[in-house]
């Protein structure tokens, strides 16, 4: 019997903004598949937050992260959806790859970003976890504000599903 989506794929996000995770929401709905936020222990509200967020992102920083309850080595596939900052892998998403990346077995990455940098996280991305993406999708904040998006999802989603 094929086993489900849900036991082939997990989708790992980070979102400060809320953009990431309205993404990350609806490619969950599409593959029915188990999803986990990452979660900060210390708040990144604020002008103080935004000023530490993107200088953990500058100079690479790894702060403590929530406890994660999914397990990526029991998927044939993690997906990590990650905003981009200053240029740069946000904190929290590097050190959950960090602690995690001798765990997946395949990864595909989205970001969402409001300039620049996407090339540049996915390129980062894939060094940290050793392992080269099956699909990346980079879409700017202004696409999923105005719904520009749809087409590049659906694009996303044919590229791992073959």
């Amino acid at each position: 019997m094929e086993s489900k989506t849900t036991d082939k794929i997990l989708l790992i996000y980070y979102s400060r903004t809320g953009f990431t995770k309205k993404v990350a929401e609806e490619l969950a709905t599409e593959w029915e598949c188990n999803v986990e936020a990452i979660g900060d222990i210390k708040s990144r509200g604020g002008l103080f937050g935004y000023m530490r967020s993107a200088f953990e992102a500058l100079y690479k920083k790894l702060p403590d992260i929530k406890s994660m309850q999914k397990d990526p080595s029991q998927y044939k596939l993690v997906v990590i959806g990650s905003p981009v900052w200053a240029s740069n892998i946000p904190s929290p998403v590097r050190t959950y790859i960090t602690k995690y990346r001798n765990k997946f077995k395949r990864v595909a990455f989205f970001c969402t970003f409001g300039g620049s940098g996407a090339d540049k996280v996915f390129n980062d991305m894939a060094q940290l976890c050793v392992n080269k993406p099956i699909a990346t999708m980079a879409l700017t904040d202004n696409e999923i504000k105005k719904d520009l998006y749809k087409e590049k999802i659906k694009k996303y989603i044919n590229a791992i599903q073959e």
